[in-house]
């Protein structure tokens, strides 16, 4: 995000996971490491002032959640209802990544434009995209309803950064291989260090909620607010 606009930015837990950290890990034995416990959480965003919203991802579905263990605290469809957010007023929906805890609920937003990194869509449109040390990770329903917005015309691409809005752009930092990682973390503690950004909100850290201001209202226990009206600074 750039100064030209001030934003609030809602962070949304809507989900947990216990379990250990071979089993989050890649390759997790060859470090020589104990296991652990370990925490993770899963959240969505919220992009807003007065003049717009903007959906960051939309958490996984209960199916999808479900058959993989995970536990629901709230549908994200009902926290989308007590921020305020209809499908009817069609709001942007910015998609970080195909997978099934980021894009379970993309059929609430049926008639949503979406933006989505061009790399991303070829990829589950390719062969690789079926092998079963990738497509466990994906949910089915939520990969056709992106298709299917492809097909309507609804979805958008970029291929490194994009400015969706005044204020916001989107910035490709990489992928969930080991070389893209390394190369993500690489440029994210480059625009730390260089004070580009002012807060790093990762995607599944269990911190998050505790790092900012609680929302008010319905979702007091589940959201953080940053930049509520009044803050400043870029968010990464």
């Amino acid at each position: 995000m750039n100064g030209s606009e001030t934003y609030e930015v809602v962070v949304v837990k809507y989900g947990t996971r216990r379990t250990t950290r071979s089993d989050v890990f890649l390759n997790y034995p060859i470090y020589g490491e104990p296991d652990a416990p370990i925490q993770v959480d899963y959240f969505f965003w919220l992009i807003r002032n007065q003049a717009r919203t903007i959906i960051v991802d939309t958490g996984f579905s209960r199916a999808g959640g479900g058959e993989r263990g995970r536990t629901m605290l709230i549908d994200p469809r009902d926290a989308f209802a007590a921020l305020g957010v209809s499908p009817e007023d069609e709001p942007l929906v910015v998609v970080t990544h195909g997978h099934y805890d980021h894009i379970g609920n993309l059929s609430y937003f049926s008639r949503s434009p979406i933006v989505v990194a061009k790399d991303e869509i070829d990829f589950w449109a390719g062969p690789y995209g079926q092998r079963r040390q990738f497509h466990h990770s994906v949910d089915d329903e939520g990969l056709e309803c992106l298709r299917a917005a492809v097909a309507d015309g609804r979805v958008s691409t970029f291929q490194d950064r994009l400015a969706v809005s005044a204020g916001i752009e989107i910035l490709r930092v990489g992928g969930h291989t080991p070389v893209d990682m390394y190369r993500g973390f690489d440029l994210v503690r480059g625009m730390l260090r260089d004070a580009r950004v002012q807060h790093l909100v990762t995607g599944h850290d269990p911190d998050t909620l505790r790092r900012f201001p609680a929302c008010a209202g319905q979702l007091a226990a589940a959201a953080a607010s940053i930049g509520a009206p009044g803050a400043t600074g870029p968010v990464s």
